[in-house]
């Protein structure tokens, strides 16, 4: 026999279907409306742990109006649930970082929806050279007010470049009277070219390393003619009969052997000339430099050395040998200055 529904029946149906779709609808709103919360709170999750009476630990997350029970209060195990945070965002949607990111002298504050520092440098278009180096590392994950810094690192090849002083030579000229000198060839100096690897961090050199050197360019040594012929008016014991100033001065002969220079004398005078008869020793304050000289009793002489103990009016006059120089002693001469 066919039981056909009494009107009872269908009024309980429709209340069934008319509360289900108000649960339905509630359940909707809420969930927009715990969306918009929980978006303005999620950066503010926290974990709590307490303690039970027994040792055992009961840990929980709170998130928003909810609270997930992640422990095992039986057991005491305290295994977390990693995939939450993860599947509430995709849920509700990723939830923007506030961040500070420096990097080329810049240092800004912004919003990022990067989950990692290599997702934040993607996002804002930030290129890597070689050797740059970001901290923290590009796979650590962001967090709130992380700041991630850019250092820009750069290694470069430096070539500079350093004179080579050119090397005076002196040849003995018989054509020339002692105390003459003259320039053969003036010569040049070379270039010496250095390489180094020059590294900067942040356009600022912290290491610069030496790799190589050569000579780019080679020094041309100089040539100098030195006179050794000896002229008779040189040794000349006759009054100077020219023009020029004329002073008195304190005289002592010396010779270009250790004995009268000391054990380092190598026979050249300060200014490269050969040591010896003709050249004498001045007070550059007096006398200048090279400057030709008369003086009575010895002859003609350039003045192209000094002395430690030559000082105002003293001079000391070159003699080839030591006996010459001992012979002469000290005494009182005229010496006229010519040019």
């Amino acid at each position: 026999m066919k039981v056909e529904p009494t009107p009872g029946h269908d009024t309980i149906r429709q209340l069934h279907q008319s509360a289900a779709a108000c649960l339905m609808v509630l359940s909707v709103v809420l969930f927009m409306a715990g969306r918009i919360w929980v978006q303005g709170t999620v950066s503010d999750i926290a974990e709590k742990k307490t303690f039970e009476e027994h040792g055992h630990c009961k840990a929980e997350r709170m998130l928003g109006l909810f609270v997930i029970d992640i422990a095992n209060a039986d057991t005491g195990s305290t295994k977390l649930i990693e995939a939450l945070p993860v599947a509430l965002e995709e849920a509700l949607g990723r939830v923007a970082l506030p961040v500070t990111i420096s990097v080329d002298g810049k240092e800004k504050s912004l919003l990022t929806d990067g989950r990692t520092v290599r997702e934040l440098l993607a996002e804002q278009n930030i290129e890597l050279g070689k050797y740059d180096r970001v901290c923290p590392a590009p796979s650590e994950p962001l967090k709130t007010g992380l700041l991630v810094r850019i250092v820009r690192v750069d290694k470069k090849t430096v070539i500079s470049t350093t004179p080579i002083k050119a090397q005076t030579i002196f040849k003995r000229d018989s054509s020339l009277v002692r105390g003459q000198s003259k320039v053969i060839s003036q010569g040049a100096d070379g270039v010496m070219e250095k390489s180094y690897i020059v590294y900067t961090r942040d356009g600022v050199e912290t290491l610069r390393k030496l790799v190589s050197r050569k000579v780019a360019v080679q020094p041309q040594k100089r040539v100098m003619a030195i006179g050794t012929r000896a002229s008779r008016s040189s040794r000349s014991t006759r009054g100077y009969t020219g023009e020029g100033r004329m002073m008195v001065m304190q005289a002592t002969g010396y010779d270009p052997g250790p004995g009268s220079c000391g054990r380092y004398a190598d026979g050249y005078t300060s200014i490269g000339l050969k040591a010896g008869y003709g050249v004498v020793a001045v007070d550059p304050n007096v006398i200048p430099m090279r400057s030709r000289l008369y003086i009575e009793g010895y002859g003609y002489a350039t003045a192209g050395d000094v002395g430690g103990a030559i000082k105002g009016r003293r001079i000391d006059l070159g003699f080839d040998t030591r006996r010459e120089a001992l012979n002469f002693g000290r005494r009182k001469v005229k010496v006229y200055i010519i040019e």
